[in-house]
């Protein structure tokens, strides 16, 4: 008990001390192992956020986090605090992967927080989760709330109407994007041209309108919502991005190197786009800005360009650069795509002439006929040329490698994942960071994970954990490389968050 006593206390005095003065007479509850499960479920509404007092980014929030706990407070939207240095069990128990963490909380049940660290975001965020999510509109409100920025949702329908609740669920789900709302006017629906019962969006970024048409299901209402939330044809930019991922379809991108060169290919593209909105998003892309994203995508610098990126199955189809770009032609390889007729091009150095050294050097162009062969356990380290871990692994890498050749139950491979795709879309695959060591096992194909040291004998006693068909090995003596399983990110962290990895630092 003295112990239990002694970790709220502690927790008390750092959160108040991160706080700042008068942070004892805060708006902001401190939470800790005795009061976390009570007060949580107790909350109608509420934002609790996780927290490291060393956290930089912790830091810089206090002073907006403070104020907006005391602004909402006549609104009866409680803001709290965890300190998991000390409350670990708390933050482990609710997955806290990096610092700060923000969650939403009803009666006991989380959900992310997804809007803006200042203090006017925090306030703006948990207002609008305390109204319903489908709100009526008053008629003399509906132009206000159609200017609304981004993208406004009206339903213009009854709340007894069968569509109703679909669309309040879609609400419930989106409206950290977008507006929703209702109108049960006839009258207001028929002066804006949709039959009601109907459902039509309002982007007021672009001044774009467009009625939902075809059956009313959750999977086609969502689907219409993400794809009409961006313009028909709009710019790609890092300002944008994060739109055009939350449409969750494919996006057509246009590259090009000049206004003049721009302005003719929108005339000449946006009926095609305005045709395949719904499942394809096409945008344009400054290539002088972002070169490096064509040529990421194996693109020339040949100016204009056309390729298709799907986020989702982490592919990528190209339309042939000696080919001229006109209506017809990308409306033809448009529409292929969508059919389901074209076949992804993947990024691939050439297949080597001669691959007979211990470790087998991978390329995309054989990548599933030698991964995926049902006779063989492979391990492939992904990695980069410029990742200095990755050439502190290099030497115990090829030792095993040395030491398995020959055998033909497992294969040891690596593959230069800065200038070869990955053909295949299971999410196992998926690459974050080097180098990334995974096992595609013989029979059953599944992909585990390598996460342990830089060691000849940290490799083989994950073999023979995992691996199917593993010879044995003469592993005794090996010498010890590294114990640190160091790791690059392919990108950093966001903006505002400390990792996980860095969780129990105490500084």
């Amino acid at each position: 008990m003295r112990t239990t006593f002694l970790r709220i206390a502690l927790s008390t005095v750092a959160v108040v001390a991160l706080l700042g003065t008068g942070a004892a007479k805060s708006d902001v509850t401190v939470l800790n192992a005795s009061n976390f499960n009570k007060w949580t479920s107790a909350q109608n509404l509420a934002l609790v956020e996780f927290m490291a007092p060393w956290c930089m980014f912790c830091q810089s929030l206090a002073p907006a986090y403070q104020a907006a706990g005391t602004a909402l407070k006549k609104d009866k939207v409680p803001l709290a605090i965890v300190d998991c240095t000390v409350d670990d069990d708390i933050c482990d128990l609710m997955n806290i992967d990096g610092y700060p963490t923000l969650k939403v909380v009803s009666k006991g049940t989380f959900a992310p927080y997804n809007g803006t660290r200042e203090e006017s975001g925090i306030i703006s965020y948990m207002l609008k989760h305390k109204q319903p999510p489908l709100p009526e509109i008053p008629a003399a409100k509906l132009e206000e709330f159609k200017g609304t920025h981004g993208t406004a949702v009206v339903g213009y329908l009854e709340s007894s109407s069968s569509i109703f609740g679909t669309l309040e669920d879609i609400a419930r789900e989106l409206r950290d994007q977008h507006s929703f709302g209702y109108t049960p006017s006839k009258k207001l629906a028929k002066q804006q041209g949709v039959p009601a019962p109907g459902i039509a969006i309002y982007n007021s970024d672009n001044h774009d309108f467009e009625v939902f048409t075809g059956e009313v299901t959750p999977e086609a209402v969502r689907q219409f919502v993400k794809s009409v939330s961006v313009p028909v044809l709009g710019e790609l930019s890092s300002q944008t991005f994060k739109s055009y991922i939350n449409t969750d379809t494919p996006i057509g991108l246009i590259f090009y190197n000049s206004e003049a060169s721009r302005k003719e290919l929108e005339k000449m593209l946006f009926p095609v786009a305005r045709e395949f909105r719904r499942a394809i998003s096409m945008a344009f892309v400054d290539a002088r800005i972002y070169s490096r994203h064509a040529r990421m995508l194996d693109l020339k610098p040949q100016w204009p360009s056309f390729a298709i990126q799907s986020m989702a199955t982490r592919t990528k189809f190209l339309f042939s650069q000696s080919m001229e770009i006109s209506e017809t032609n990308i409306r033809h390889f448009v529409s292929s795509f969508v059919e389901g007729k074209l076949l992804p091009d993947y990024k691939s150095e050439p297949i080597p002439s001669k691959n007979d050294g211990g470790v087998f050097s991978l390329v995309a162009k054989q990548f599933n006929d030698i991964v995926f062969d049902p006779t063989k356990d492979v391990l492939i380290m992904f990695y980069s040329p410029a990742c200095i871990h990755c050439r502190r692994m290099a030497p115990a890498y090829e030792e095993l490698g040395e030491k398995l050749k020959g055998s033909n139950g497992v294969l040891i491979a690596k593959m230069d994942a800065t200038i070869n795709d990955i053909p295949t879309s299971d999410p196992d695959m998926e690459i974050s960071g080097y180098p990334t060591i995974l096992l595609v096992r013989a029979n059953d194909n599944r992909v585990i994970s390598y996460s342990g040291d830089r060691s000849v004998q940290s490799f083989v006693d994950f073999l023979k954990l995992n691996a199917i068909r593993f010879d044995n090995v003469q592993d005794g003596g090996v010498e010890k490389v590294d114990s640190d399983p160091a790791y690059v990110p392919m990108s950093n962290h966001d903006v505002g968050f400390t990792p996980k990895e860095t969780r129990h630092i105490e500084l």
